[in-house]
């Protein structure tokens, strides 16, 4: 399937920007500084799947690309393995690994989440889900729903814990 994709982006000419490129260009809207059929790889979460069977790949095609890290699913040593439902389970890359791929000049890792990637329940008997990052989470005790006055700090303290991960 990756070779396949590859091969597609070569036959029609796309020009692989960086996660850089594109934030760049989305804050100045300078349309000059990018190439004329751009596009920009992501990954999500972080799957070590990354380093062993996609990267061997982007590095024969030259290709950059950012991962967007999971960073509380990320260990120091051995992979960590998370369940994604349905059977699959997934082990995620080291931050060895991670080091080693951003040391390739052509991978960026960006935050994706620390701690609230995954699902709450949610409503007043609890049968729903969603993002618990963003869910409405209801709060039996008060009877109401978790931000019903301001967004919940969570977001922020997630990101926050996410992004000094990576820094």
């Amino acid at each position: 399937y990756v070779d396949a994709v590859i091969a597609f982006l070569k036959t029609y000419e796309f020009d692989v920007i960086s996660v850089e490129e594109t934030c760049a260009y989305m804050t100045s809207e300078n349309k000059v500084t990018l190439p004329p059929r751009p596009l920009a790889i992501t990954i999500d979460d972080g799957s070590a799947t990354i380093a062993e069977q996609f990267e061997p790949r982007a590095a024969a095609a030259n290709l950059r690309y950012a991962i967007a890290l999971i960073t509380g699913w990320v260990s120091d040593d051995a992979p960590q393995i998370i369940d994604q439902g349905g059977g699959l389970m997934d082990p995620i890359l080291t931050w060895q690994q991670a080091k080693d791929l951003s040391a390739t000049g052509r991978v960026s890792m960006m935050s994706h989440a620390h701690g609230q990637h995954r699902y709450a329940a949610a409503g007043p008997n609890g049968s729903e889900t969603g993002p618990a990052m963003t869910t409405r989470l209801w709060i039996p005790a008060e009877q109401r729903l978790f931000f019903d006055e301001a967004p919940p700090p969570q977001i922020y303290t997630d990101l926050a814990e996410s992004r000094q991960a990576l820094l």
